[in-house]
């Protein structure tokens, strides 16, 4: 059995692990639960694995064949890239391993004796010395959790840390196929019917929370919309982002990042707001 203790930024050379959210609603905030003992309990059973393939970091293993997997392993290479030229990040070539398992049961299971906090998850990220892993079921929609996760696994390769807010809002908005990321994700029209009905995205309360009990469906969906803005809300919002990003990944804190757009944004709040009310 693995001993943990809960913190809120990873220490290295721990093994660190992060959960995704559970049934697309609930959240789980930027923790970091850090690996202090390691048995000959969490190795991994490779006989049980079929290995479907590799592609840039990732490694894809499954308990089960489906002809699905190998257009999943393209995605997961693609969305690295994707990050890469997006983000303006130096990616790293530390291996990503993910393991695919047939059914909850066997999830659970296999979980239960290495990642416990981790049962009652969809999906889980795993971030390590050597190399990070993922670990899904198969479930509808389990392309789109391997995504996030995936997501998570490449900027935690990347980046000595990352805000809540944006790690999440960075997660949701690429978890989506790259056709569907701009225009397509459900998080749009729900933002902008509560936006009619008198609520307002605020990234300094977004800032605040720090609790998994603060972070909720809301607080997923606002982080999703800063995160569009700041990609589509023109050149000088997604410069301010690739800023922010490279000043974390020199290991400079560059603050919050609402102070740090305000100073650089002419009126944020309004132009996200508008940007959000009128994206197509």
């Amino acid at each position: 059995m693995l001993a943990f203790r809960l913190i809120r930024s990873v220490i290295s050379p721990a093994t660190a692990i992060f959960a995704s959210k559970q049934l697309r609603c609930e959240a789980w905030p930027f923790v970091v639960l850090c690996l202090f003992a390691i048995t000959s309990n969490t190795s991994h059973a490779v006989e049980k694995w079929i290995t479907v393939g590799h592609s840039g970091p990732f490694t894809l293993k499954s308990e089960y064949q489906d002809d699905e997997h190998a257009e999943l392993l393209d995605e997961l290479a693609d969305l690295q890239l994707d990050l890469s030229a997006t983000l303006k990040l130096k990616i790293t070539k530390k291996p990503i391993q993910i393991y695919l398992f047939r059914h909850k049961r066997s999830y659970q299971n296999y979980l239960s004796q290495r990642v416990p906090e981790g049962t009652s998850r969809q999906a889980l990220f795993v971030k390590g010395d050597r190399f990070s892993q993922v670990y899904a079921y198969a479930h509808w929609g389990y392309d789109t959790d391997i995504r996030h996760e995936g997501t998570h696994a490449v900027l935690h390769n990347a980046l000595p840390y990352l805000p809540m807010w944006l790690d999440e809002g960075l997660a949701e908005y690429f978890e989506e196929t790259a056709l569907n990321r701009a225009s397509n994700h459900p998080h749009l029209k729900a933002m902008r019917w509560s936006m009619r009905l008198g609520s307002s995205p605020s990234l300094s309360n977004l800032e605040k929370k720090s609790e998994l009990s603060e972070f909720g469906a809301s607080e997923y969906r606002e982080s999703w919309g800063y995160v569009h803005f700041f990609l589509h809300g023109g050149d000088d919002a997604r410069q301010v982002l690739v800023e922010y990003l490279a000043e974390i990944q020199a290991n400079r804190p560059p603050g919050k990042m609402s102070r740090f757009a305000t100073e650089r944004i002419p009126q944020f709040d309004r132009r996200v707001a508008d940007h959000l009310s009128s994206w197509k």
